[in-house]
């Protein structure tokens, strides 16, 4: 049975070689727990990135600094620390932030022994709402509009992504019905605009 995401702490490792998130802001929850790993050729990472690993603290972010530049040294080293982490606390929920497809595999195969991991390519693929299907539509327009802050600047790009987007944002899922009427909501509040299928953004700071 799939575990409710939010409910339990959720371990964050983040491939800074393969995906650079530019904030963290999608993961201020208590429950989010932050491994950020860095390449042995990256001396450097973005103020507001490093800003908010501090304030998160050290029980909650952690950076690991892999100091071989050898292939797949960034790899293994997620491999390990994941390894630690799902011994550790094996019903935890584990997010694996990369673009690398090698970690597939390795996945598939703790789903079998049902550890609850999933890989994905951005923070704001992460579900974090627990608003209840029931919420009303302007509770799940707001946290439309925090999820799509959240993410920087890898928001999608096209209609389709942004409602696949939209629909992976509760754990419950949206209607058909619900997606439609939100992304309308965003179009009549100029939050977005659309031309030629290609999604330009003016959100709330």
């Amino acid at each position: 049975m799939t575990k409710l995401v939010g409910f339990l702490t959720n371990y964050v490792l983040i491939d800074f070689e393969n995906v650079q998130p530019k904030n963290l802001n999608v993961l201020k929850g208590e429950h989010f727990k932050i491994y950020l790993f860095l390449g042995a050729k990256q001396t450097r990472i973005d103020v507001p990135l490093a800003t908010a690993m501090h304030e998160f603290g050290p029980e909650r972010a952690r950076y690991i600094r892999v100091s071989e530049t050898r292939a797949n040294a960034l790899d293994f080293h997620m491999t390990y620390y994941l390894g630690q982490l799902v011994t550790r606390d094996p019903d935890a929920y584990f997010h694996l932030i990369t673009k690398d497809k090698g970690f597939d595999p390795l996945i598939d195969h703790l789903m079998l022994e049902n550890i609850n991991v999933r890989r994905r390519e951005a923070l704001a693929d992460i579900p974090i709402s627990n608003i209840s299907k029931d919420a009303d539509l302007d509770e799940k327009f707001d946290a439309i509009i925090k999820n799509l802050i959240g993410r920087g600047q890898a928001k999608p790009r096209t209609e389709k992504t942004l409602k696949n987007v939209m629909r992976n944002v509760f754990k419950e899922g949206l209607t058909e019905t619900e997606v439609n009427a939100l992304y309308n909501k965003l179009t009549a509040s100029n939050y977005i605009t659309s031309s030629d299928n290609k999604i330009s953004y003016s959100l709330p700071r």
